[in-house]
């Protein structure tokens, strides 16, 4: 496989679609006459799903699951450094 320019254009294009379209499908799911959350379980789909919350929703509680008998499991500490950096509330709940 060989780089090209247009190729790469192309990919930007797409990439910048997609996001663009995530977008506008959280700020339509985020209308509520409630307070909104999210599982920030602390990979990548979820940590980009809270980010793109986070800009349509300034007061966001992310929650997240702590496994304090198994840290194989335990993403709990990239969840928290995610809240801190999106600047949501953050809650854990760990199995102590």
């Amino acid at each position: 496989m060989t780089w090209s320019r247009r190729g790469a254009v192309q990919t930007c294009r797409r990439h910048t679609l997609v996001v663009q379209a995530a977008q506008r499908c959280r700020a339509l799911s985020l209308v509520a006459d409630v307070p909104i959350g999210t599982f920030l379980s602390g990979g990548l789909d979820s940590s980009i799903i809270s980010a793109l919350a986070k800009l349509h929703n300034a007061h966001l509680h992310t929650f997240s699951i702590g496994f304090a008998d198994d840290p194989y499991f335990d993403e709990s500490n990239h969840a928290e450094a995610v809240a801190k950096h999106i600047g949501s509330t953050h809650s854990v709940q760990t199995n102590a």
